[in-house]
């Protein structure tokens, strides 16, 4: 009795012991926390199914449960998978083998030169015929569609240049009236502003305006006796800079906040003049440091 269990698969011994025992596998498997499905698995030597990872244990818990030596179990689980594995390794390349033989014969007997090789001079003509002929409207396509584009972007220039002209045009002042005091009617004021600056302002000060876009600027100034004084009253192109160096009040108007960069001692006050594209009349106290606005709609 004893030899007969010798030889039997261990996993066949685990499940006659079970049998032996009357204990059905879901009582197994609440108590080892082994599933039922791997206690199954176990039972039918289809180890596929278990994770290689667990394998080891599972027999060991299981072998354990069922009062049987655990480590002859698992030698014996080992013994067995090293033969299957060596069985299997002598199958496959046994029949690797034939099926080289067998492939080789099979090839050299059917072997044909003339079906295998040989190509006919008719079929080599109408392959350079069809290929001569794509790479003909590869090219054909090519460059009717780089003529389009260069079509498409020189009329997109055209018309870029046209609005851009149209553009300019509309944001050009009228070149023969400057700014005067019917820009500034009482009518179209929108709102008064006074700002202290924190800046430090010294005896003589710059107070400079570059533009963004053509506009209109009016500057003065209080002389040493207090007198009002123009400095100059323009219709500044786009990207210049006007710059004076004052010690007094000086009194600003400006066709459009939008349209002027405006710093004093380099330090730009255009946060004071707001978003909105207003005409503005201001002033500035280099002794009180105080910037005086007033918006005006246009």
């Amino acid at each position: 009795m004893t030899e007969e269990k010798e030889i039997l698969p261990f996993y066949i011994r685990l499940k006659e012991e079970r049998q032996k025992k009357n204990c059905n596998l879901s009582q197994i498997s609440d108590e080892t926390k082994i599933n039922v499905k791997h206690l199954q698995a176990i039972e039918s030597g289809n180890f596929n199914v278990i994770p290689n990872t667990y394998l080891r244990l599972f027999i060991k818990t299981y072998a354990e449960y069922l009062k049987l030596d655990p480590k002859e179990i698992l030698n014996q689980h080992e013994l067995e998978s090293n033969k299957k594995r060596k069985t299997i390794l002598r199958s496959t390349k046994s029949s690797k083998a034939k099926k080289q033989k067998i492939d080789i014969r099979k090839t050299i007997s059917n072997f044909n030169i003339y079906d295998s090789y040989y190509i006919k001079p008719k079929k080599i003509m109408q392959v350079i015929i069809l290929f001569t002929f794509l790479i003909s409207t590869y090219l054909l396509v090519s460059y009717l569609s780089k003529e389009q584009a260069h079509s498409i972007i020189l009329n997109t220039k055209t018309e870029n240049n046209r609005e851009y002209m149209q553009d300019q045009q509309s944001n050009l002042p009228n070149d023969n009236i400057l700014l005067n005091s019917k820009n500034f009617l009482e009518q179209n004021l929108i709102k008064s502003n006074s700002f202290k600056l924190n800046k430090e302002i010294g005896t003589n000060y710059t107070f400079q305006i570059s533009t963004k876009e053509n506009t209109k600027i009016y500057i003065s100034y209080n002389d040493k006796d207090g007198a009002r004084v123009k400095k100059c009253n323009l219709i500044v192109k786009k990207g210049e800079l006007i710059k004076y160096t004052f010690s007094n009040n000086i009194y600003f108007d400006l066709l459009s906040a939008k349209h002027v960069q405006v710093a004093i001692n380099n330090n730009s006050i255009n946060k004071y003049l707001g978003k909105e594209d207003y005409s503005i009349r201001g002033s500035f106290d280099p002794q009180e440091k105080q910037l005086y606005l007033e918006f005006y709609s246009k």
